[in-house]
């Protein structure tokens, strides 16, 4: 049998791998779903070879095509982030992830409501909100998969209704109901 994989942002687990070299470890991801899953760590900035520390990035533009620009100094990540991204979901659906944990607000992760301003000037308001780069992209690409944020866990309906989805794609994968490309 193969084994339940989540995937998560690494932050989430204690990674330190924000752009100021912290993380946002999670008790509950840590403590509670860590015995019960497998972690699959994903850090799109830092995979994306952002490093870390890094410049602040934020998102740009329109909600229906962001961009993510470096707060100092307004270099465009956009391309380097959505390349890896494509690149990084193709591999992830070889792993048979059977949801994913992601970090609230960042511009690369956030599921929903993360902060879109008109420009990169600091001290600007948020114009509206937008979907990160790579949550939107492995939206895109399997529209099945449970998602989730860490925000999202804090309430224990949503929790157990995420944990449920989780298990029924894991069976699903077991009797061969969902097919990854590799097999």
């Amino acid at each position: 049998m193969r084994p339940i994989r989540v995937g998560v942002s690494a932050c989430l687990l204690g990674e330190r791998v924000r752009y100021d070299g912290d993380h946002r470890r999670n008790r509950f991801l840590v403590e509670r779903l860590g015995r019960r899953l497998a972690w699959i760590l994903v850090c799109p900035e830092t995979e994306a070879g952002f490093g870390v520390p890094r410049e602040t990035l934020r998102l740009v533009g329109e909600a229906s095509e962001p961009r993510m620009l470096g707060t100092e100094t307004g270099r465009d990540r956009t391309r380097e982030m959505l390349a890896w991204a494509r690149a990084t979901v193709e591999t992830l659906e070889l792993l048979g992830l059977c949801g994913f944990v992601l970090k609230r607000g960042s511009p690369s992760c956030g599921l929903a409501g993360v902060k879109l301003y008109a420009t990169v000037n600091q001290g600007e308001e948020p114009r509206s909100a937008a979907t990160g780069l790579f949550a939107r992209v492995l939206a895109e690409r399997y529209p099945g998969l449970p998602l989730v944020d860490e925000a999202m866990l804090a309430d224990r309906g949503v929790a157990a209704r995420f944990l449920r989805s989780v298990r029924a794609r894991w069976r699903a994968l077991e009797r061969g109901e969902i097919r990854l490309r590799s097999q």
